[in-house]
């Protein structure tokens, strides 16, 4: 199934995470949902997994653009890719980051729609909290999505240094009178 533009769909979840707690959290009717519930767009349970992929989907890309690397038609490229040529092994594990990313967030949000306090939260689903770091990273530029574009803008332009550099005195007791100096009174 192809990915949307959340990265991935409601029944894409259950790759990243055990189906029956996914279909616990689907449902808030007390019955677990089916994994048929993800795929039709008529339950109630597609409807709750697709809100919490969208706000995961949003919160990617907001910390993305913040950081100014990477635009949301980088981010989907790189998913599109992966679908297009499911064999390339190169452009599946730049979107697995993505997706594995959007999974983590959305998993956490599907949890704490559940009322679970931090540390309840932080047991239930360790992982969100990496990927809200990994998010952090991600907009400070610590961290960048293996694409060419993002490793070019991350490597500094070089500086040429010229030879006016500054200087604290004219006169430096360990070194003299600066030879280049244009006041140089004939002594070193």
């Amino acid at each position: 199934m192809a990915a949307s533009a959340n990265y991935l769909n409601p029944v894409d979840l259950v790759r990243y995470y055990d189906s029956r707690r996914v279909l616990q959290l689907a449902s808030d009717s007390g019955a677990t949902a089916v994994i048929a519930d993800l795929s039709s767009s008529a339950s109630a349970a597609y409807g709750f997994v697709l809100n919490a992929l969208r706000s995961a989907a949003a919160d990617l890309d907001s910390h993305c653009q913040q950081g100014r690397r990477y635009l949301r038609a980088d981010l989907e490229a790189i998913i599109a890719d992966a679908v297009t040529y499911p064999t390339n092994e190169i452009k599946n594990k730049r979107a697995a980051l993505i997706q594995q990313l959007v999974a983590d967030l959305t998993f956490g949000i599907m949890c704490s729609r559940r009322g679970q306090v931090a540390d309840a939260l932080k047991a239930l689903c360790p992982r969100y909290e990496t990927a809200l770091v990994t998010l952090d990273r991600l907009a400070e530029g610590v961290q960048i999505f293996d694409t060419d574009t993002a490793i070019a803008r991350g490597v500094p332009a070089r500086v040429t240094i010229g030879k006016n550099i500054y200087r604290p005195s004219r006169d430096n007791r360990l070194f003299g009178v600066w030879n280049d100096d244009t006041t140089n009174r004939g002594y070193c």
